[in-house]
């Protein structure tokens, strides 16, 4: 057995509490806890609360930051419209006829429809609702093996590290997938039992959400480890055949998609390509974004040298790859944020079993609400966020950012009747799309890979105005759209066969001279 560290943080935590009278001074009928409690309430209930109101309360959140997300509303009702998911990529012209995999077709689908109920505001209560949802589950699984008290801090952390990507996306839609999947896997890893088989349908539907299926598919494998080395010599070889046995049903249930086999496709695509870097959510972390690794990396920290938390090699290589993920590529913080608490559950448990059950009276304040909510209070709260977010939106409905939705300049453009091919700054891709104009390019990495995306930064990018003309002659370019800030504006503005004729403080359009 370890020796116990000088200190205990957990009693530490609790020396702060000093002041509050013991259990036994202070009635149950006093706490506000057993309030809540009386009405059916939970921590993971409030948490959820409190996640979806501060989304719908946010107006400068993130929501519609991203020009992906209208490509996705567009995209998901050309699906409804057709009956059928493209194999053909019908937005952009530059990629005509060229295969599209789709791989995203059941999440656009879904924003699609939340879009036609409730426009953008219907897009935001769907993403208040995923959020709450997600930390709701994550502090469900790690109540099991740790004190509300920090299980509640790692939901705020989580909650500050889940920021940055609050984005109306189909990754979104994973996050609680992600929560079930590897709570799932973590809880039968720990308990050294074979992984539960109705994860399998589960692998079905986020095969068809998200190209992230292949990162549950990716790790299943490393949680094994812990599971099989950790059991007895009798029981590894059937433990060994039951997790092979569900990896390779979780490869199958992979394929069941529109496009088989090539469903993989995408990541095998877009990790070999030369230009991923220039993806801001595949960039490396940098500024602010790094705050929340640092914040995870000093938790890891504490628990492992100043506590006697100990990591099994499983959770040992889980952490330290999600943690290089996430400094090699921004889009890997919100794993982090999601995954972190769930692998550092069980280990802490296992080092404070006593924890659980303290019997100081902010242990009984908090304790008294990590039981489940009752279905009625469930209910009725979930209803009753619905119909606040209605209310809210209707009252102040969100519209998509100018800086990536020129509304003005589209205005103009339809006004005038500018017709014709044309080249867009990758920011306006999504929005041009939304509103029915074939682009150049958007934020599909997958199709506008290599060549068509190197056209595209030899337009915006290089300072040989031959090359650039011959590019824009060899795609018949009529007009083009451009952010105040892009460089492609220099070639415009001096060359005498381009006129501008419109221009505000997020957008100028220029037109061929005739």
């Amino acid at each position: 057995m370890l020796p116990k560290p000088p200190y205990d943080f957990y009693e530490l935590l609790i020396s702060f509490y000093s002041m509050i009278p013991d259990s036994t001074a202070l009635s149950n009928q006093a706490m506000p806890s057993n309030v809540l409690v009386k009405l059916g309430f939970s921590w993971p209930l409030i948490v959820g609360i409190l996640a979806f109101v501060s989304v719908i309360l946010n107006q400068n959140s993130l929501v519609l930051a991203d020009p992906d997300s209208l490509m996705h509303i567009t995209a998901g009702n050309w699906i409804l419209n057709h009956h059928l998911v493209p194999l053909i990529d019908p937005f952009s012209f530059h990629t005509e006829g060229k295969t599209w995999i789709d791989h995203e077709w059941l999440a656009q689908v879904l924003w699609a429809t939340a879009y036609n109920l409730g426009s953008f505001s219907g897009v935001k209560i769907l993403t208040a609702s995923l959020f709450a949802v997600t930390l709701a589950l994550q502090l469900r699984y790690v109540l099991q093996y740790i004190p509300a008290i920090y299980g509640l801090l790692f939901s705020a952390i989580c909650y500050l590290s889940l920021q940055g990507h609050l984005l109306a996306r189909p990754h979104l839609m994973t996050w609680p997938i992600i929560i079930i999947w590897f709570g799932y896997l973590l809880n039968a890893s720990s308990k050294r039992t074979s992984p539960p088989l109705f994860l399998l349908p589960l692998m079905v539907l986020w095969a068809n959400l998200h190209g992230s299926f292949l990162l549950g598919l990716a790790l299943t494998p490393v949680i094994a480890i812990d599971a099989i080395v950790g059991s007895s010599r009798a029981e590894r070889i059937s433990l060994l055949k039951s997790w092979t046995q569900f990896f390779v049903l979780a490869i199958f249930a992979s394929l069941i998609t529109p496009f088989f086999w090539r469903g993989w496709e995408f990541g095998i695509t877009l990790m070999s390509s030369p230009y991923i870097t220039r993806i801001i959510e595949w960039a490396p972390a940098t500024g602010s974004a790094v705050i929340s690794i640092e914040i995870w990396t000093m938790i890891l920290l504490v628990f492992s040298l100043y506590g006697r938390v100990q990591f099994s090699l499983g959770r040992i290589i889980l952490l330290l790859g999600i943690l290089h993920e996430s400094l090699a590529h921004i889009r890997y913080i919100s794993i982090v944020g999601l995954l972190i608490p769930l692998l550092i559950a069980e280990p802490f448990g296992r080092a404070y079993p006593n924890k659980l059950n303290a019997q100081h009276s902010i242990d009984i304040f908090f304790k008294a609400l990590c039981s489940p909510a009752k279905k009625l209070t469930l209910l009725l709260t979930c209803s009753s966020c619905i119909l606040l977010g209605i209310i809210l939106e209707n009252a102040n409905p969100i519209k998509p950012n100018p800086e990536i939705a020129p509304t003005d300049a589209i205005a103009y453009v339809e006004q005038e009747k500018i017709a014709g091919n044309v080249v867009n700054s990758y920011i306006f891709g999504g929005y041009l799309i939304f509103k029915n104009i074939p682009v150049f390019i958007d934020g599909r990495a997958d199709l506008h890979g290599g060549p068509d995306v190197n056209d595209y930064y030899q337009i915006t990018e290089s300072a040989d105005f031959k090359k650039i003309a011959n590019l824009l002659d060899k795609n018949k370019i009529n007009w083009a759209i451009f952010a105040p800030t892009d460089k492609a504006l220099i070639y415009f503005d001096t060359q005498p066969g381009w006129k501008k004729v419109y221009e505000d403080e997020y957008a100028l359009v220029y037109v061929r001279k005739t």
